[in-house]
């Protein structure tokens, strides 16, 4: 018995020593703006930050691009997704991909912020960063514009009949 509690208290421990690790591995941080609502994401150093502060409809929802920051491995997207109809929307841009130049990047979705996949029921918002990554070993382009496919808004429940689709393809100049 005085073994096995010995065994228990060691687990909690080594445990708690990785979590605190986990926690407290930050770098020195910059605000990534989501959009409309003024919210704001945390991320490391920038290298080129575009204040963009539109808003797109599509298929009856709000898509808010607050800043997008280009790096040179990597694209964060900030954002807020607003429904203000009266029906039920689904949407996954955490899926999506971003084009720069001649090369697309994929959304990585364990790098990104926030929880803007999913349904987004009437009267309700999401928002949240997007990190689009670039492939292995290369840098992103200088462009002066990004295209980002996100995907299609579904308008109306999973199933129902009527629904209605309406694809993302939104081309943001950067310069």
């Amino acid at each position: 018995m005085i073994k096995r509690n010995g065994l228990v208290i060691l687990s909690v421990l080594v445990l708690t020593f990785f979590v605190v690790l986990a926690v407290g591995s930050g770098t020195e941080e910059e605000d990534v703006g989501r959009g409309e609502n003024g919210e704001v994401a945390t991320t490391e150093e920038s290298e080129d930050k575009y204040t963009i502060n539109e808003t797109f409809t599509i298929n009856g929802l709000d898509i808010s691009i607050g800043d997008i920051e280009v790096r040179s491995d990597r694209i964060l997207v900030g954002m807020t997704l607003n429904n203000e109809t009266e029906d039920n929307m689904g949407l996954y841009p955490d899926q999506g991909n971003a084009v720069m130049g001649n090369m697309i990047l994929s959304s990585n979705m364990f790098m990104s912020e926030g929880d803007l996949g999913g349904d987004i029921y009437a009267g309700t918002e999401k928002s949240g960063v997007i990190v689009f990554t670039a492939p292995e070993d290369r840098e992103i382009p200088d462009e002066d514009e990004i295209t980002l496919k996100l995907g299609d808004v579904r308008r109306g429940d999973i199933g129902d009949m009527d629904s209605t689709r309406e694809e993302i393809d939104l081309t943001i100049p950067l310069k």
